[in-house]
């Protein structure tokens, strides 16, 4: 079920909520952020005017989702039960994302349990994380080899029969315009793809993308 969730909870209800808390927002981020998002979907910059109208257009496809939520956690302290799990940390980025950027305390005032609910999965915490600089990240990676993948995982449905290991490939997602990613097909399995990429800075590393939500593509052919 969190599996499940998840396609969901990233796409059909982070969409609309983030693009709903930035055009409220929108006088808060700089013009380079708005710009930056707009060119990662291949879009054209917006004005200022335009992101703020995308948050009121995107009102109508957010508030029956929070309708769904709030009945989901309704009659439990987290979504699968007594014990938080994967499913409420999936559900809960979106929601992060609206804490963090400061949206309409009114948006949420219909809906008692998953407010409490937020509140919840919030006390959870955040551990014990480590600081960790950018050039610090880089170093590790290129001081790294990627660990061999399972051959017991790897399966041979339609895809895998499609392409072969060492294959150039790109990834994308189905349902945006983002820039594909690129490198060789390191494996498939019936979960997961992987592909080899090689960078100058950080040298061989291997990139892990789920199967739902992404198209993988033979570089020299159409659609896989």
């Amino acid at each position: 079920l969190s599996e499940a969730l998840s396609p969901w909870a990233e796409a059909t209800l982070l969409w609309p909520l983030a693009l709903y808390v930035t055009g409220t927002n929108a006088e808060r981020f700089p013009p380079a952020f708005h710009r930056d998002r707009a060119l990662l979907h291949g879009k054209p910059p917006p004005s200022l005017a335009q992101v703020e109208r995308a948050a009121l257009r995107n009102l109508d496809q957010l508030r029956p989702q929070l309708v769904w939520v709030d009945a989901l956690v309704g009659a439990s302290r987290f979504l699968l039960g007594e014990e938080p799990g994967l499913a409420d940390f999936v559900v809960y980025h979106p929601f992060f994302l609206y804490r963090v950027l400061g949206g309409d305390p009114d948006l949420l005032a219909p809906y008692p349990a998953l407010r409490d609910w937020m509140e919840r999965v919030a006390g959870v915490g955040n551990g014990a994380p480590l600081p960790l600089s950018s050039q610090g990240a880089i170093d590790r990676a290129r001081a790294a080899a990627p660990a061999p993948l399972d051959p017991s995982a790897q399966t041979t449905d339609a895809l895998a029969a499609k392409l072969r290991v060492g294959d150039a490939v790109s990834v994308a997602p189905t349902d945006d315009h983002s820039a594909p990613a690129t490198g060789t097909l390191r494996g498939v399995d019936a979960e997961r793809l992987s592909v080899l990429h090689r960078h100058e800075r950080v040298g061989e590393v291997a990139v892990h993308f789920p199967r739902v939500g992404y198209r993988l593509r033979r570089l020299e052919d159409a659609a896989v």
